[in-house]
């Protein structure tokens, strides 16, 4: 699995003024080594708002423009220290692997709005520069912020190390470099192993070079203790490409985990593991109601990259109805507020399937699998708000790639602070590259500011960008919120995007020149 379906990819021609950042002001990154932006904006800090032990996840790009992915846990005392961690990593393009890596030492600064940067210091891996924002003291947006890549995902407070408990799970997992997905169900003994497993599968044919598309793929596995940073292997024998794929997992808490691929010699993918919750039998039942989804993957286009969102309504049967969706794969004008309807069944093992009638080819066919009902998918501390949902994957043809559904239980414009990432992968210059970012949003009257550290692996980085924009309901789709975003420099990001609950927004690009995803979620007032 060593040949990306999309073989193109990386041949692309140029997007004129990507995110128009290569001529922004603000300080940047150069020359060789890892280089940290500043802070924020100055004035009195707020290290006491982390402090414990947070397990984080980043999926992006490296220097090199190849897919790298790092996941990982480190303790903050609550004054401006890491006082140790461990983390795994992969880079795609050199086909490597760092496991286990130690952190050593670092420092971070929460600045009074919430936006900051953490150094780490690593045995292996050098010096290492993450940005972030505080969405609350439990759950953080980030993305590397040094050049040697630039990579986007989030960190949470770790509330357990046990092993994984007895119950179902459901998980996704994305491999951008072999262009390989891969979701499913498993069913943990509470010891050492998983049975009872099925996925669907998207791999390259060795032979072909075609997409293959598999169901019902049985699927076994393993794994270990944790240790006290809560890191664990787990392998799962995967029967539809006849081999085993090795992680490296990181517990949030009992019921969620990241993971990263260490074997190095099967597929290069990273993902999450849910809980499916103690309720007994699912069925369609389960996923009934309002809901807000994402999806991120690649397809054959020129850019080689798709980001989707929208919302959908389920009757709780067999129908999905009033639906609408944004999608952007940078090959021309976006795809916005597209109506979408189709049909989608959940079988007792939380396995299902949703298949939408769209205008567009590339958001067909999803997998989908259940997660607890009481538990929030993106901020898994958060106990009130965003509870249930599933996970996707999508198995089109033309696309694949992974996302999440989550109950939509408001859809009023936003109005006060938030917390905002970016992740954008395309060209610049003719070279392929990518620019994520993360801040804050501050909404009033239809007015946004705020502030963004930004990493332009192509370009270098730059601290404490502001922007200016405005954000609305759009007045024909309920639930969707049109965002226009500008620097001094010119356009940041133009985005559609799809409120769920309590102020979370999934966004999607409408710029015709730049496929982007994201995420706005309310932070906690301190």
């Amino acid at each position: 699995m060593k040949k990306p379906i999309y073989s193109h990819l990386f041949s692309l021609i140029a997007i004129a003024g990507l995110l128009a950042l290569s001529a922004c002001g603000g300080s940047s990154s150069g020359g060789s080594g890892n280089n940290g932006g500043g802070g924020g904006t100055g004035g009195s800090t707020a290290n006491s708002r982390l402090n414990g032990t947070y397990t984080f996840y980043v999926n992006g790009l490296d220097s090199s423009a190849v897919p790298y992915s790092m996941a990982g846990a480190m303790t903050l005392d609550g004054s401006g220290n890491i006082t140790g961690g461990e983390q795994d990593l992969f880079d795609g393009g050199s086909s490597s692997v760092d496991s286990d890596d130690s952190i050593t030492s670092g420092t971070y600064t929460v600045n009074s709005d919430g936006h900051g940067t953490a150094t780490l210091n690593t045995t292996n891996d050098g010096t290492e520069v993450l940005a972030f924002m505080v969405v609350n003291d439990n759950h953080l947006l980030i993305t590397e912020f040094d050049n040697t890549a630039t990579s986007s995902g989030a960190m949470d407070m770790q509330t357990a190390t046990t092993v994984v408990p007895a119950g179902g799970f459901s998980f996704t997992l994305f491999d951008q470099n072999d262009s390989f997905t891969l979701g499913g169900v498993l069913t943990s003994d509470g010891s050492a192993s998983f049975t009872n497993g099925l996925g669907d599968q998207a791999v390259v044919d060795q032979t072909s070079g075609n997409l293959d598309i598999s169901n019902n793929v049985p699927l076994t596995g393993s794994f270990g203790v944790p240790d006290s940073f809560g890191r664990g292997t787990i392998t799962l024998n995967d029967t539809g490409i006849s081999s085993s794929l090795q992680f490296a997992y990181y517990a949030v808490g009992p019921e969620v985990y990241r993971l990263v691929e260490i074997d190095g010699t099967t597929a290069f993918a990273a993902g999450s593991m849910y809980s499916q919750g103690t309720g007994g039998a699912l069925s369609a039942q389960t996923l009934n109601g309002n809901f807000a989804f994402n999806n991120f993957g690649v397809d054959g286009t020129t850019i080689g990259i798709i980001a989707s969102s929208g919302e959908f309504t389920t009757d709780g049967s067999a129908l999905v109805t009033a639906g609408f969706a944004d999608v952007n794969d940078g090959s021309g004008t976006a795809v916005t507020a597209s109506a979408i309807s189709g049909a989608y069944g959940i079988g007792a093992n939380g396995r299902g399937s949703i298949n939408l009638s769209t205008t567009s080819t590339e958001l067909t066919n999803f997998a989908v699998y259940t997660v607890d009902p009481a538990l929030n998918i993106e901020d898994p501390n958060n106990t009130s708000t965003g509870l249930g949902g599933a996970l996707l994957v999508e198995l089109d043809t033309a696309a694949i790639g992974t996302g999440v559904a989550v109950p939509q239980a408001s859809t009023a414009t936003l109005s006060g602070s938030y917390g905002i990432g970016i992740q954008a992968p395309g060209v610049n210059s003719g070279n392929f590259d990518e620019t994520d970012f993360v801040g804050t949003l501050k909404a009033s009257s239809g007015k946004v500011t705020g502030t963004v550290n930004l990493n332009d692996i192509g370009v270098g980085t730059t601290s404490n960008l502001a922007y200016t924009g405005t954000i609305g309901a759009d007045s024909t789709h309920a639930g969707r919120l049109v965002l226009s975003t500008n620097t001094s420099a010119g356009v940041l990001v133009d985005a559609g995007g799809y409120e769920s609950s309590a102020g979370q927004v999934f966004l999607t690009s409408s710029n015709s020149n730049l496929v982007a995803t994201g995420i706005i979620q309310p932070a906690a007032a301190k």
